[in-house]
């Protein structure tokens, strides 16, 4: 039969940079920005795993407020930027809530805006670059809210 080895691991360390993920439960979220460290660390799995016996749970993962605070000052990110990041959070946050608060409860407005569509594409077909654009329009809604803060 056939099996698959692994030898080695490539790390890789990136920049930590001020994120936007709504999901984050209070203060900044932080990301990995694209820039890395121009060297990679290579360890054999042995090795690594000899490091790193402990395997964390989920829920240690997170981080607490007060460590990405400092994580980011410390990455050189000023307080002003730190508390633009969690407003933005936070109104992507409840602009979601108030979202998915409406599911449901719109269902008759959602069919005749469907059918309204769908008379609509009947009568004025749109061309393959308008509907891209459509998509991407649609997708950029919620990080209007971001720019406008």
């Amino acid at each position: 039969g056939k099996s698959v080895v692994f030898n080695n691991l490539e790390i890789r360390e990136y920049a930590r940079v001020l994120g936007d993920n709504p999901a984050c439960s209070s203060g900044p979220p932080v990301s990995l920005g694209w820039e890395h460290s121009p060297e990679d660390i290579e360890v054999s799995i042995d090795e690594y795993e000899k490091r790193n016996p402990y395997k964390r749970l989920p829920k240690e993962l997170l981080l607490p407020r007060t460590t990405r605070e400092q994580m980011l000052r410390d990455g050189g990110f000023t307080r002003s930027d730190v508390v633009r990041a969690t407003k933005c959070a936070t109104l992507l946050k409840k602009s979601r809530k108030k979202s998915n608060s409406r599911i449901g409860t719109d269902r008759m407005e959602e069919r005749i805006e469907g059918v309204v569509r769908k008379g609509k594409k009947l009568i004025y077909p749109l061309s393959e670059p308008q509907k891209e654009f459509l998509k991407w329009e649609e997708a950029l809604k919620g990080a209007e809210i971001c720019h406008n803060s």
